[in-house]
């Protein structure tokens, strides 16, 4: 089972290059990306097409998509840990976990936002404090990333029961930039045209990355909070 789908909120923490962290650097996520699959890769972009323009139409659909990957990923883990003699257990793990967490995620809809904003938020906060540190020429903040990931992560989660339909937006536009940038990167990487300029631009800078994160997933916001406003009820 392929779940290195998870990965793609790296551009956003991937540690810079001849960082000491564990996280993944940037590096091997434009390998990842270099190696992703041609049909994952329209799936990614379509898909994050789909969260980053509409977003507040089908975000529950996307909590339940996102549940049960979660579950999936799970269930595999767990499966992995009790294989034994039975090759199928992570499989089996995946399925079930799946299952459960996407079925869960309808009739818990509002924790199920709730959760995902934190999530996002999470990203959020690491990335921009790790940002900051760098424009800042501060490393030694750098080394507190997890500060900036727990704010993150407590702000947009308590906001999404007092301002659901901003934390909806802000964390659909957020995951669609993700999937979309991930997989026309990964599209251009297959290109023997591009494949040079891409790689050049995106190992030049540590910003690069994040901004073609960051700008997505600003234009999307807007254009579904411009969209989706509510209709005036006809007179009478």
């Amino acid at each position: 089972m392929d779940i290195s789908l998870l990965a793609i909120g790296v551009p956003l923490v991937a540690a810079p290059q001849g960082a000491s962290q564990t996280m993944t650097t940037q590096q091997q996520y434009i390998d990842w990306l270099a190696n992703l699959h041609a049909l994952q890769a329209v799936g990614l972009a379509a898909f994050g097409g789909m969260c980053l323009f509409m977003g507040w139409k089908i975000f529950k659909y996307v909590v339940v998509i996102n549940a049960a990957a979660i579950g999936a990923y799970g269930g595999y883990q767990l499966g992995h840990m009790l294989e034994g003699a039975n090759s199928m257990m992570p499989t089996f793990g995946a399925i079930a976990g799946a299952l459960l967490l996407g079925a869960a995620a309808w009739p818990l809809m509002k924790t199920g936002v709730a959760l995902m904003g934190a999530a996002a938020g999470f990203v959020l906060g690491y990335g921009g404090w790790h940002f900051l540190a760098r424009a800042m020429a501060r490393p030694g903040l750098a080394e507190f990333p997890w500060i900036g990931a727990v704010i993150g992560a407590v702000a947009l989660g308590l906001l999404s029961f007092p301002a659901f339909r901003f934390v909806v937006m802000t964390f659909t536009s957020f995951q669609g930039a993700m999937f979309a940038v991930a997989g026309a990167v990964s599209l251009l990487l297959k290109h023997e045209d591009f494949r040079e300029p891409v790689i050049r631009h995106l190992e030049g800078s540590n910003y690069m990355l994040p901004l073609l994160i960051l700008l997505p997933t600003v234009l999307g916001f807007t254009f579904q909070y411009t969209s989706s406003g509510k209709k005036k009820k006809p007179a009478g």
